[in-house]
């Protein structure tokens, strides 16, 4: 059983911007599943969660929850693990992403009752974004692609459905 250990994603966390900010890049750039799967990486990559990548098996690991999304994937990880996919859907649906979708209304980057919608700002944010990312915010604006694990991205890219570029 091979399992992703923190130290082989290879993100320096030292450049990464704060969580809520992080999830608001990746909201903007690829949508809920893609708040996940930074939300995710982070989480394994600081040992709060093991992933098997044989199975696709998640498992919770050591450390506490530092914002709603580290939150919301440990609430939804049972003791015993969870699948992936399962994982992913559970925290897409989650109070924390409602959470951050408003506030990204309100704000005025996303369209109040299209659910994938940007606005004209969010879509100019979102081109801005997309210039120089770095570590876990590469991921959060370019997606699977950006995961330097070679192991990790066919993995990352069944789960959320996005192609490595």
């Amino acid at each position: 059983m091979v399992v992703v250990q923190p130290a082989e994603i290879g993100f320096d966390r030292e450049v990464m911007a704060v969580a809520l900010q992080l999830g608001q890049t990746a909201y903007l750039c690829g949508g809920p599943r893609r708040v996940v799967l930074v939300t995710v990486l982070a989480m394994c990559q600081d040992g709060k969660l093991a992933i098997s990548l044989a199975r696709h098996w998640v498992q919770p690991g050591l450390g506490e929850a530092a914002n709603d999304f580290e939150s919301a994937v440990l609430d939804a990880v049972p003791e015993y693990g969870i699948v992936l996919g399962k994982l992913s859907d559970a925290v897409v649906q989650s109070q924390a992403m409602r959470e951050l979708r408003a506030s990204l209304v309100e704000q005025g980057l996303v369209r109040r009752w299209r659910f994938t919608g940007l606005t004209m700002l969010g879509r100019q944010l979102r081109r801005e974004l997309q210039e120089s990312p770095v570590g876990l915010q590469a991921v959060a604006v370019q997606g699977v692609a950006a995961i330097p694990d070679a192991q990790l991205q066919p993995l990352a890219m069944r789960w959320t459905d996005e192609r490595a570029g």
